[in-house]
This record gives C-alpha cells, structure tokens and sequence, in this order.
C-alpha cells in the first residue's frame, strides 16, 4: 500500500443495533477500489455474516470567501443543476469557515465519474479571467505602488468583481459576473497599454555634477514614495533605486524635463544651505551610507559591518526596499555587500514592516529557487510547497496546512487522483503558446537560463541582472553568480561589455 489509510470504528448499542459500523479514510482512490472488491460479501472474522463494503468517495473543494460572494449566484445554478431530478447521485454541502475568510465544498458519493463531475463544475465556476500585457515585464508593473494604487481604485469604482493581485506569481485575476469582470479588464488593459508610451530613463542622483545629499533632500521634500514629485511635475512613473542612488523615470521629454529641473532645484537649494561648490571637497568626518553626507542627528551603526548611518536614512533604505522586494537586503555603503543581521531589522522595523519583510523575503526565496519552491495556488494563502521534479518520478499530494487544498507536487493542479503524471502532461496542453508566438523573432527579449523569467532589455550593456539573481551574458545566455564574473565573462568571451 503506497497511500495512507485511517480506521474509525462505531461500536454498537446493544439496545438498538445488532451490526457494526466502520469508516476506512484511504488517499489512494484505486486502492480504496481493490479493497471494496476484495471485501464485499467475504464473511467477517466471526464468520457469522457477510460484510457489505461500498465506496464512498469524498473530496473537498475550497473557495476563498470574497470570490464565492461575487459568484454566489453561480454556484447556486452550478448546485442545483448537478442535483436536479433529485437522483442526488453526489452530496454536496456547503460551508463557510468560522473565520468567514473560506468556504468549503464538501462532495460525497458513491460513483467516481459523478464526484469528478460535479468537482470540475465547481471549479469551472471558479476559473478566473487573467489579465495581462503581451509583455510580461509590463504586467510586473501593476505590483508596483502606482500600479497597486490603480487596481485598487477599479476595485472600489466597479462593483460585483473581485480582483486579486498575486504578488507571488505577478498574476491578476479577475471573479465575477460577465459584465462588471469584462469592465474591470478594460480598465485595467486600458492602464497596460498606457505604460508602454514612453521607454525608462535613468538620473543618476549622486553624479559628480551634483552636491552630496540630492536624494535625502529629494525624499524629505517629496515624501518617501516621491507623491510630491509625482504632482508637481505631473509624472505617473517615477521608481527610486535608493541603493545605486538612481532615478528611474518612464514619462515624456517634458514631463522628463521637469523631474530634472525640480532634482536641480534640490540641488541648488543644498548649494545654497551650505555654501560649498558643485564639486565636493573630502572631510574626515564618515558620512552616512545612504545620503553621503555627513551623519545628521540621531545615528546607527549596522551590527552586520558596522558602517555608520543617519538613523532616519537606514530607515528609509529600509522601508523602500520592502516596499519594492528587493531583497536581500545589504548595506548601501560603497563596496559593502554585507547581509543585514537580523537583530538590525529587529531594532529598526515596527511590527508591521517586520511581518512585510517576512512575507516579502519568502517571496523572493521562492522566486530564486529556480523552480524548486512554488507558493500555494490559493489566492491570498502563505503557504510554500517543494516541487517535485521529472527526474524525481512521480509528484505527492501537497495537502495545504492554511487552505487545505490538495496539489499535485510536480504538476502543480489540484491532485489528480487516479491518473499518472504523465498522463496529465498529455491532457493538459501547452498554456505558454501565447507568450511564446508573441516572442518569436524579438532580440530584445529573451529567457532566463536558470529560472525561465521572460526578460526584456531595453537599453544598456549586454549584462544583464533577473529577478531570481541570475547574472546574464546577454550574448549567450550564460548565467553567472556575480556581476563581476558576468563582466569578465564579457570581456574574455566577446571583447566587451557592449
């Protein structure tokens, strides 16, 4: 026996029964099958009477709370058409967990076909509608704050659909009746289609053409997501990179203009304050990693290096770099590679931050695990599950702790009981079709060779860096550890960076 089995036996009451009762819970449908066959009708250890032995199949089909809300009328129709006529060959029984945050589908019958049948009903209801751009580097950008922003403005504008933004997966999908889902789609295909008018640029903040100190000042006139930036000059796509001390900005020649002029307006109001020329002279006091400047106030020296920092620019490293994912997280000091400790974090975050940062480094492990971790597919659950590779055989049922749904580890589906790996891999089509008739013939895009993220370069040298942590030649698509060994790969390899 290769699955797990459980016994409950029902002892009788004398006064009103004369037979016993007892439930065998098996995880393997096939071998529940040879046991009713090899049981029903065999007389029991008393040899008195025949045993009556009969399947009853039983599964569960979970649901998120809010999604069965925007579908309840669904679901309604789905119940009652897989019982009409009252042959009730499968028992259905709703139920919405005491937490009211799931609700579960509890299926029981004797006949396979008939369970498998009202289970992929249920879960037809359920598919959701996805949208995203043709390229995915677009639709990664609706997980930035702007982007989350936007979605959440369409969740509160149109009724009746439930949007949910998978950060894990860079997924959205969409739950509702037809018409309001298409809206909320239009929207958002509408905003995708209006990030691509215009290509990235970069301002590099701590040139030598400007004073020490252009960022901090940036942060501390603008605000921390640079909203006040965003509404002086009227840009939408602003990205801060605090620890190249880099702009990235995606807007038009005029409204590129004006985030420069109000950087030099920074820029010159630091001249003024402090009296020093364009070109910065060496002090001997240690200036803070962040801001280079000298420390300002409160301090704090990182326990991992212990480079010294203004308390409040640590911080703001910090909190940015959770809000981006960017992890892990390092000291910004100019050749300091060195890992945060976790008592830094600790004695630096508030609760809140601590937990994102959690969650968001989960995230970033699972990412650059090269396939080797995938996060529940559950909307909303936390769970992480070990895949289950080709070479390895077949996948094992990963029963979530959080969600209780059952996913095949290798194929990554709800587990499909009674057939081979292998032959789900026949039944099930290639989902990538799409994307890749929609890369056929760019040079511009291309796949990670250690994770398979789709990569596009827009501008630059041919290094370039994947959101796993791969390193990439973009020439040949060698993957290397380190952007130095990267570059040297460059140069001996194909005579530059360029």
């Amino acid at each position: 026996m290769q699955g797990t089995m459980r016994v409950s036996v029902n002892k009788p009451k004398p006064e009103s029964q004369v037979r016993g009762y007892a439930m065998v819970t098996m995880s393997d449908a096939n071998e529940a099958q040879n046991a009713v066959t090899g049981l029903h009708g065999k007389r029991d250890v008393m040899g008195t009477q025949a045993l009556s032995v009969e399947r009853k199949l039983q599964c569960n089909v979970v649901c998120n709370a809010k999604i069965y809300d925007v579908l309840e009328d669904s679901f309604r129709d789905a119940l009652e058409d897989l019982t009409r006529g009252g042959t009730r060959l499968v028992k259905i029984e709703p139920r919405r967990a005491k937490s009211g945050k799931t609700v579960y589908f509890k299926l029981s019958g004797n006949d396979v076909g008939e369970v498998a049948r009202a289970k992929s009903r249920l879960h037809e209801v359920m598919r959701p509608e996805t949208v995203a751009h043709e390229d995915p580097t677009v639709t990664c950008r609706l997980f930035d704050k702007l982007g989350l922003d936007f979605i959440q403005t369409v969740r509160n504008q149109v009724k009746g659909v439930h949007i949910d933004a998978d950060r894990r997966t860079f997924t959205v999908s969409l739950y509702g009746k037809d018409e309001p889902r298409l809206e909320a789609k239009r929207r958002i295909s509408d905003y995708l289609e209006s990030l691509t008018q215009h290509r990235p640029r970069e301002i590099h903040l701590a040139s030598s053409s400007r004073p020490a100190g252009v960022m901090k000042a940036l942060l501390n006139k603008y605000g921390l997501n640079l909203d006040g930036l965003k509404d002086a000059t009227g840009a939408r796509e602003i990205r801060l990179d605090m620890r190249k001390h880099l702009l990235v900005v995606q807007e038009s020649d005029e409204t590129f203009d004006k985030v420069k002029e109000a950087i030099e307006g920074c820029a010159k109001e630091i001249l003024e304050r402090k009296g020093e020329s364009f070109q910065r002279e060496e002090e001997d006091e240690e200036d803070c990693g962040v801001c280079l400047c000298p420390i300002d106030g409160k301090d704090y020296r990182l326990q991992c290096c212990g480079h010294r920092y203004c308390h409040e620019c640590i911080k703001l490293q910090l909190t940015t770099a959770i809000r981006s994912q960017d992890y892990p997280i390092r000291c910004g000091t100019d050749g300091c590679l060195r890992e945060f400790f976790l008592r830094d974090l600790r004695l630096l975050l508030n609760q809140a931050d601590f937990r994102q940062l959690v969650t968001g480094s989960l995230n970033t492990f699972v990412n650059k695990s090269g396939g080797r971790y995938r996060p529940c597919p559950t909307p909303d659950c936390p769970s992480v599950y070990r895949c289950v590779s080709e070479e390895e055989g077949e996948g094992q049922v990963f029963q979530c702790c959080k969600c209780s749904k059952r996913i095949c580890t290798r194929c990554h589906v709800d587990m499909h009981d009674g057939m081979s790996c292998g032959t789900w891999q026949i039944f099930k089509g290639d989902p990538d079709d799409t994307l890749r008739e929609w890369m056929k013939d760019k040079t511009d895009v291309k796949f990670c060779p250690k994770c398979s993220w789709v990569i596009e370069k827009t501008a630059g040298c041919q290094h370039m860096e994947c959101r796993c942590g791969a390193h990439i030649c973009w020439i040949c698509l060698k993957a290397f550890s380190t952007s130095g060994a990267c570059y040297g790969h460059l140069s001996s390899a194909h005579g530059g960076y360029m």
